[in-house]
């Protein structure tokens, strides 16, 4: 234990100004994290000075050596001293221009807090100045101006990063990790500068090359291949431009692909994030996600970059306004009908029929199809009662019907192509754009009256739930009241709910139980209508007939999104008859 005297207890002169070099060291810290960190600050001073060619080159990932080469503006040389100054910058004036920014950098700070963890050198030319000027920043002494031959534009190079910090150097990722890191960062900023070109070089091998042609689609082939960037639709509203994927087999496990940019600079955003999934949800499976590249213009007077250190957030002034627009850019986008290649086994040749596919017994037809069954196990007028919003995306009621094989699919035909479709992701999509309404945002599941309430009691936490979403359980159907002591009384369940109350009630629960914290009412409506539409479809292995298919498309060509279930799942695929030909040598 200390004694009062060793704890400086009532002593004076522990609080102490620090000299400048650990000041420098400490802002380096919180600007300059890791070598991509160097990169990012460097490329986007850059792309400031109007580049049109970006060339870098690293080593070892980084922490032996960056360089940064680009053939913008240049920095004069009576600049060039202060620009390695803390807080020295040509981007703003006063504290009333952090309000209005319209650069990548703004606070004056990257330069010398790499220069203060760095061997760090600038050479740098006007375009009418006759040589170029170099100055040398040694971990934060910086030498003095010399004349160097260079052609107009600036060269920045780094070496020896955290050489003066062994601590952070110690910590710093493995060489190949931050290389792959680098060239992440260097593909978004090709995607979100397209007309700019960029070259970059890891060890001596080329490992990026962008065209700087100013296509987007090109910048992403350069990132993502062509086979990917060819299969993208573009979007266009007054400020946002979207290119994105529109099929379920250009998805991911994982977000790096969708990439945000907001007046040239790329952010991370939770709300867009949001608005993407919610968009995607009813579109693809779950736990994927879509490649999106979003570019935001906005008035620089509508959002504030300064609130992160490293400028990768920012604060939109009305997040309402741009989850609306956005939301109708991306409804633009139109979805194409599944190709059968793209997610079938078909695909391999050696594959081949099973010989209970076909059963000549049956008449001909495949499976099990009969459309004068007599044990149809539900009504049409249970099935199918109520049209949905006028789309013109699919035709698929002027298709024939072949027949329904395992009591599941319903496999069509036209002059072109085979389809084959599942009849309970069809019925979803139809009841639940039924239970939302003309305007996908009301929640109205009919209900039907028990002969003889039911009392559940319900755990605390699922009691919870019941309390601060009452509401939206009753829109779902459930006609239900509080009953005290962590019970409710069941009046009243979804119309054409077979299963038993309890069930049914506790599956609603979960179901608001496992959504996001987050999540806005408008979500919470659409899963819950997604849960209710499930139960009430039709299922695998129901017998439907001719008739009751021929309504059932008929009703799904007529909802907003007939290739998709609620949960993102396919409704129907196509193999093209040239396809099938082709595997059968003709």
């Amino acid at each position: 234990m200390k004694s009062e005297e060793e704890q400086g207890a009532g002593q004076g002169n522990l609080i102490r100004l620090l000299d400048n070099r650990t000041v420098a060291q400490i802002a380096a810290g919180e600007v300059i994290e890791r070598p991509v960190s160097v990169v990012k600050e460097l490329v986007e001073n850059s792309l400031d000075a109007n580049s049109r060619q970006i060339d870098l080159e690293i080593e070892a990932g980084g922490l032996t050596l960056i360089r940064v080469a680009d053939d913008g503006w240049g920095i004069a040389a009576e600049d060039l001293s202060l620009a390695v100054k803390r807080h020295a910058t040509s981007k703003i004036r006063s504290a009333e221009d952090l309000e209005k920014i319209g650069t990548l950098g703004f606070r004056g700070e990257a330069l010398p807090a790499i220069g203060a963890v760095s061997h760090l050198e600038i050479i740098s030319r006007t375009s009418n100045a006759k040589h170029a000027t170099k100055i040398i920043s040694e971990f934060g002494v910086c030498s003095a101006l010399q004349t160097a031959g260079a052609p107009p534009g600036t060269i920045v190079v780094v070496r020896r990063l955290f050489e003066n910090v062994p601590v952070r150097r110690k910590f710093q990722p493995n060489h190949k990790t931050e290389a792959r890191n680098i060239l992440n960062m260097v593909e978004k900023f090709a995607i979100s500068h397209p007309g700019v070109a960029f070259k970059l070089k890891s060890s001596g091998k080329r490992q990026f090359l962008s065209s700087g042609n100013g296509s987007v689609r090109d910048a992403a082939a350069a990132v993502f291949g062509w086979k990917i960037a060819e299969r993208l639709t573009s979007v266009k509203t007054e400020g946002i431009t979207i290119l994105a994927s529109n099929t379920p087999d250009v998805s991911f496990a994982h977000r790096a692909a969708q990439i945000f940019i907001v007046n040239g600079r790329i952010i991370k955003s939770s709300l867009l994030e949001k608005i993407v999934d919610a968009y995607y949800s009813e579109r693809l499976a779950a736990r994927r996600q879509p490649l999106v590249i979003l570019h935001l213009e906005l008035n620089p007077e509508d959002l504030d970059v300064n609130v992160h250190p490293a400028k990768i957030e920012v604060k939109f002034r009305d997040d309402e306004t741009i989850r609306r627009r956005v939301t109708e850019t991306l409804e633009q986008m139109q979805w194409p009908l599944p190709n059968g290649r793209n997610y079938l086994i078909f695909e391999n040749p050696t594959v081949v029929l099973q010989p209970d596919i076909i059963k000549e017994e049956s008449g001909g037809s495949y499976g099990d199809f009969n459309p004068d069954n007599s044990e149809r196990k539900f009504s049409e007028s249970k099935l199918f009662d109520t049209k949905c919003p006028k789309s013109n995306n699919a035709n698929l009621s002027t298709m024939s019907i072949i027949g329904q094989t395992w009591n599941s699919y319903i496999i069509l035909s036209s002059e072109e192509a085979i389809y084959m479709l599942d009849q309970h992701a069809a019925h979803e999509r139809i009841i639940y754009e039924e239970i939302l309404g003309s305007k996908g945002t009301e929640l109205n599941v009919p209900s039907q009256t028990l002969a003889l309430p039911e009392i559940i009691t319900l755990k605390r936490d699922e009691y919870q739930i019941f309390s601060d979403n009452a509401l939206l359980l009753r829109e779902a159907g459930f006609i239900i009241e509080d009953f005290g002591d962590n019970s409710i009384i069941v009046r009243g369940v979804p119309q054409g709910m077979t299963e038993s109350v309890n069930t049914a009630f506790k599956d609603a629960i979960y179901c608001i139980m496992k959504m996001p914290y987050m999540i806005d009412a408008l979500e919470k409506r659409n899963r819950i209508a997604a849960l209710a539409a499930c139960k009430q479809a039709v299922k695998a292995g129901d017998v439907l007939g001719k008739q009751e298919i021929r309504t059932l498309l008929e009703k799904l060509e007529n909802t907003k999104k007939p290739f998709s279930c609620p949960h993102g799942r396919p409704i129907i695929f196509m193999l093209k008859r040239s396809y099938i030909d082709k595997q059968f040598n003709r």
